[in-house]
């Protein structure tokens, strides 16, 4: 026991050197210093609930990594909406759910969803399965930010386990409660569907139905935002209550991503518990582009663009050998993303999330958001002077990148 404690203290002692945390300070400087470009959104915080974490990333003569973290308006205890950012810990979860199933299903085998939900039911009470797997769900989370996908994978973890999984590696500021595009209301979002995994019609494994005997809620600041929000079409004129929506601070997000990332660089109990070859999968997924997937709906470039799921992509980024490996989110004005950017052949690399909410009129579910003329211009510019800075910035050591080169 004493041995274990003493390993654990190692640990925690060894990331307090490598990462480190600074508010504001070079941060602010870049965003004042680019004010007029980033169209002074930066000059109220507030109004666009703005959040930005910016984290440097510099190597040692072995390649090791070590984290300088600069925040900006952050604030763990002021509840933003995460819309699709939580398909990241899902996907991470469902794969580590599988890594000790493997001699039994992969990614790859097949699997239907024991509800009338996820099937097709004619008049006649007559169900055809649709089936899917863990790796089309992944890969579907990444390049268009699917909503099915993650609703497949709640179903998969159930909601105690995908909650429970996240707490326990220390990310305590996470509460997935709800499916995305279901109008479901709490208690069924508490119960989850079985999943059973067949190969040539016979099953092989099945998890099962579940039900969380807790019922999740929100203890946040801002929980009750803006005027109003429509309703089964019809107005209510009262602020929009986030009690019981999904959360995942912005912190949250960057820490699993670099947890997923470096995880030999993060205390061991915030890893992820996933195979080589699944980690692989999953990073190629991340950083693919829609027309670069063996997927036939997405070739469609006009329909999904380099920045499709991008937001801090830019044009001169097409030119250059650049990856990121990043997760959006979009949804009642917000906009999220999380992202690890990367530069081959300039031997550039550092972390950027990033949180606003575009909403002027202060109503909910009225589609009426200003992401185009406000909110993605602002994180495309945002990445933009990031990058533009870190291209100019010195480095004792130049990094080597190759554990992040894919063939796409």
């Amino acid at each position: 026991m004493f041995q274990k404690t003493f390993i654990y203290i190692f640990i925690f002692l060894l990331s307090s050197f490598t990462f480190s945390q600074i508010e504001n300070n070079l941060l602010t400087e870049l965003l004042n210093k680019n004010k007029t470009e980033l169209d002074s959104v930066t000059d109220s915080p507030s109004k666009y609930k703005l959040q930005i974490i910016y984290t440097q990333i510099n190597r040692d003569e072995d390649n090791n990594p070590f984290f300088t973290s600069y925040k900006f308006n952050v604030d763990k205890n002021k509840y933003f909406y995460p819309a699709s950012t939580v398909k990241f810990p899902a996907a991470l979860l469902a794969l580590e759910k599988l890594n000790p199933l493997s001699f039994i299903i992969n990614r790859d085998t097949k699997y239907y969803i024991d509800s009338k939900y996820y099937n097709n039911v004619d008049s006649l009470g007559n169900v055809t399965k649709n089936y899917f797997s863990i790796a089309e769900d992944v890969k579907r989370i990444f390049l268009v930010s699917d909503n099915d996908a993650f609703n497949h994978l709640y179903e998969f973890l159930g909601q105690k386990e995908l909650n429970e999984g996240l707490w326990i590696k220390r990310y305590s500021d996470a509460k997935l409660i709800h499916r995305l595009s279901f109008s479901f209301n709490n208690q069924q979002n508490r119960s989850t569907f079985r999943l059973k995994f067949e190969k040539d019609d016979q099953e092989l494994f099945s998890s099962p139905d579940q039900i969380n005997p807790v019922q999740y809620k929100n203890y946040l600041k801002d929980l009750y935002q803006g005027k109003g929000y429509y309703s089964s079409g019809e107005l209510i004129n009262e602020p929009m209550d986030f009690t019981y929506r999904n959360y995942l601070s912005l912190e949250v997000l960057q820490e699993m991503l670099i947890a997923f990332l470096f995880p030999d660089h993060v205390p061991v109990e915030m890893t992820f518990d996933i195979n080589k070859d699944d980690r692989e999968f999953t990073l190629k997924c991340m950083s693919m582009f829609p027309v670069e997937s063996e997927m036939k709906e997405y070739q469609d470039t006009v329909h999904y663009p380099n920045n499709y799921v991008k937001f801090f992509y830019t044009k001169e980024m097409k030119k250059k050998n650049i990856r990121i490996f990043n997760k959006v989110g979009g949804a009642y004005g917000y906009l999220i993303d999380n992202a690890y950017i990367v530069d081959f052949d300039n031997g550039v690399e550092f972390l950027l999330s990033a949180v606003i909410c575009v909403n002027e009129d202060g109503i909910f579910n009225d589609d009426k958001y200003e992401y185009d003329s406000i909110g993605l211009p602002f994180l495309e510019k945002l990445g933009k002077v990031i990058y533009n800075f870190e291209l100019e910035r010195e480095r004792e050591y130049k990094p080597d990148l190759s554990e992040f080169i894919f063939e796409y």
